[in-house]
């Protein structure tokens, strides 16, 4: 009997892979390290209140584990995706998620979100930052963002990250609320 082997096709190698630099990134006050499917209780808890998941288009509120699960799960599979827990470095709490999704050619969609314990307290700006610079150091070229237009909140912490409008202004719908919501979007030149 004869084998016969088939010559298997060449795999394309990642336009971009996550330098050992961004695995865990810290702050002053924070830590941001990659996801763990042990996280999806507190991310489905915490994205799922509706004061949270009424500023962001795909999270439903309540948020049941199971999505957080299939979440957590999506990041992992992407390499070239940079999602983060914020992490209070000072009492281990979790305070948000942050990323940054690989749309290609050195461009990324830049998001966050975090629970109550950590609005007003300049949270957003400094994890936002620290990923942003993170990027630039690692070669991305843009980050494009957007919030909805009743979030004054997040569109502060863009601006401060240095984020332009774009005139993309098309509404997007939110599932929390289950309606099409005004939607501003915003860029980032690296």
């Amino acid at each position: 009997m004869t084998d016969t082997l088939k010559e298997t096709p060449t795999l394309k190698p990642a336009r971009f892979i996550v330098p050992a630099g961004i695995a865990t990134l810290e702050t002053a006050r924070l830590m941001l390290r990659p996801l763990v499917l042990t996280d999806a209780d507190w991310v489905a808890r915490e994205s799922g209140r509706p004061e949270v998941a009424n500023t962001l288009a795909l999270v439903p509120a309540p948020n049941p584990s199971l999505f957080a699960e299939m979440f957590i799960l999506t990041v992992l599979a992407k390499p070239a995706d940079i999602v983060r827990a914020v992490i209070d470095r000072a009492s281990g709490e979790p305070l948000g998620v942050i990323g940054a999704h690989h749309k290609g050619e050195g461009v990324y969609g830049f998001g966050y979100w975090y629970g109550p314990a950590a609005w007003g307290r300049g949270i957003a700006t400094e994890a936002g930052a620290a990923l942003r610079d993170a990027l630039r150091e690692a070669g991305a070229a843009r980050l494009t963002a957007g919030y909805f237009t009743t979030n004054k909140a997040s569109a502060r912490v863009l601006e401060k990250l240095g984020f332009e409008h774009t005139g993309d202004d098309e509404p997007q719908f939110c599932i929390a609320q289950m309606k099409a919501l005004p939607h501003r979007g915003m860029a980032l030149d690296l």
